[in-house]
């Protein structure tokens, strides 16, 4: 019964007078939130968006692209972020496979959806989400603002997909996940009861969305946010010095990123000698935390709360490393290399390639089974049906489960480099690198070999002013791992790695770049 809309009745009910949002812009409490997005959601009905509508936005972060997103869910449609980083045709790719939508753009995207959408069919109208003058041919949010919220009828039921995520986009053409209200708001209430701590998220906090709010690690904090009753704040891009300067001036206390944001802001802290004093939860994702990165954010931000979390488009959220493993003590080393154990209501499995259960400690595919786990993929039957087997969902990702109960990753299933016959797992030899003090960033792939099938092959950037050569380095990964597993080749580049959109080493097109070169060498 209860759906994405009652966190905000239910926020509304108990603390309508704290603050839903804060910014340059002004700021909002939640019962003044919850009469914007009533109104605007009445105009979007009035314009004709009916109930299971799709309407994909296109913005970078803002308040009225938060304020929207609601608006879209009140009046029955289904909210579909795109991905902003995407080439034109993969975005168009999104939008066909829609088979209709609503478009919504912020001012930086509306001249790339004029160019695609002569190709894409069923469009049926704009609305404006952005700063500025509005478009010819858009519904500016002003005007979206004098509706009459008299005109929604009804609420959703608990199984009506509420949003779309695509994903897949650097291995594949795009899928777009449907998740319903059901399972957000599961998902919502398990993060939610995870921050219960004795420095918790709540309504006196304020959550900075610097991530992209396209992707599901930022995303579902947008209704995390409207459960606890905190209020949220908004940066377009993530920018070190800018972000720092946000924190500080809107007093944020709560924040996500993925490690490698993390270290850059902890050096440009280090570096500037500046700080922001009231950040106290940290939520980060998307890879373990190099021990020398949880080191240092220890030494900038003190006893600030860390949170681990493991999760995925399709599954939401799956395990969490709660602050208190977050130590640097011997008993806690072991722990800092996993993703901690499931949410409640989480069942994890491990199963080999045959679908036979594997026993602790045994490495194979990682399977979900939640009431988090999404709906399907949109117009994908034959690939929902091979993610979904068995009441159970298949991650693609490789790890095992420990005696004591906590979920260690090493690899993607099918980024698992087979050399002679036997599996190498590319995080064990990247954690291997990475010990080494003058490397900055590493990312180990499988190149092609006619002697071995494949071999470790690294790609290494070193810190600024340190060098090293494969024998340094080959030399230091033995102390570390079997020498199976050091790598057959290393490539030192001088140039930061290549990065996805929320921030994770994008091994796709480090491999691309790799394949490129074997071709020219062969």
């Amino acid at each position: 019964m209860f759906t994405l809309k009652d966190l905000v009745r239910r926020t509304v009910l108990t603390k309508r007078h704290c603050y839903a949002v804060c910014g340059d812009d002004g700021n909002l409490t939640w019962e003044q939130f919850q009469d914007r997005v009533e109104r605007v959601a009445g105009a979007l009905v009035a314009a004709g968006l009916n109930a299971g509508d799709r309407v994909a936005i296109m913005s970078l972060n803002n308040a009225i692209y938060f304020q929207f997103l609601y608006a879209v869910i009140w009046a029955g449609g289904i909210v579909v972020p795109i991905n902003t980083r995407y080439a034109p045709k993969e975005v168009e790719t999104c939008l066909e496979d829609l088979d209709g939508c609503w478009l919504a753009s912020d001012e930086h995207f509306v001249t790339l959806l004029r160019s695609l959408e002569p190709q894409v069919h069923g469009v049926k109208g704009h609305f404006f989400v952005g700063k500025g003058a509005v478009p010819e041919g858009y519904t500016g949010f002003g005007t979206l603002l004098e509706g009459d919220a008299s005109l929604v009828a009804g609420d959703p039921l608990t199984t009506d997909v509420a949003l779309i995520f695509y994903t897949g986009g650097t291995t594949g053409q795009a899928k777009g996940v449907m998740l319903t209200h059901q399972q957000l708001t599961y998902a919502t209430q398990q993060i939610a009861a995870a921050f219960r701590t004795d420095k918790p998220l709540c309504f006196e906090d304020r959550y900075l969305h610097s991530a992209p709010m396209f992707h599901m690690a930022d995303g579902i904090m947008c209704f995390v946010t409207a459960m606890l009753g905190c209020a949220n704040t908004f940066m377009e891009r993530f920018n070190v010095p800018e972000f720092v300067e946000h924190c500080n001036r809107f007093s944020v206390s709560w924040i996500t990123l993925v490690p490698t944001m993390m270290k850059a802001l902890c050096d440009y802290l280090q570096e500037t000698g500046k700080a922001i004093p009231s950040i106290k939860g940290i939520m980060y994702g998307g890879s373990p935390m190099p021990r020398a990165t949880l080191a240092q954010i220890m030494d900038v931000f003190g006893d600030v709360q860390l949170f681990h979390g493991y999760g995925s488009t399709e599954g939401l959220i799956i395990t969490l490393l709660e602050p208190k493993y977050h130590t640097l003590d011997e008993k806690n080393r072991r722990l800092l290399e996993s993703v901690g154990k499931p949410f409640h209501g989480v069942l994890l499995g491990i199963f080999d390639a045959d679908g036979k259960p594997l026993s602790y400690g045994e490495i194979g595919e990682v399977y979900v089974r939640s009431n988090g786990v999404m709906k399907g993929y949109w117009r994908n039957p034959q690939q929902t049906a091979e993610a979904l087997r068995d009441n159970w969902y298949h991650t693609g990702d490789a790890g095992y489960i420990s005696e004591d109960g906590f979920l260690f990753l090493v690899d993607r299933v099918k980024d698992m480099i087979i050399s002679g016959g036997e599996n190498i797992y590319s995080i064990e030899v990247e954690n291997a690198i990475g010990t080494h003090p003058s490397v900055d960033e590493v990312a180990v792939i499988g190149r092609p070999d006619s002697s071995w099938g494949e071999i470790v092959h690294a790609v290494v950037k070193c810190k600024n002013g340190h060098t090293l050569t494969y024998e340094e380095l080959a030399a230091h990964c033995r102390q570390w791992i079997a020498g199976y597993k050091v790598p057959k080749s290393i490539d030192f580049v001088d140039d930061p790695l290549p990065k996805t959109p929320v921030g994770k080493i994008n091994k796709a097109a480090i491999r691309e770049a790799q394949e490129k070169v074997h071709l020219l060498e062969t």
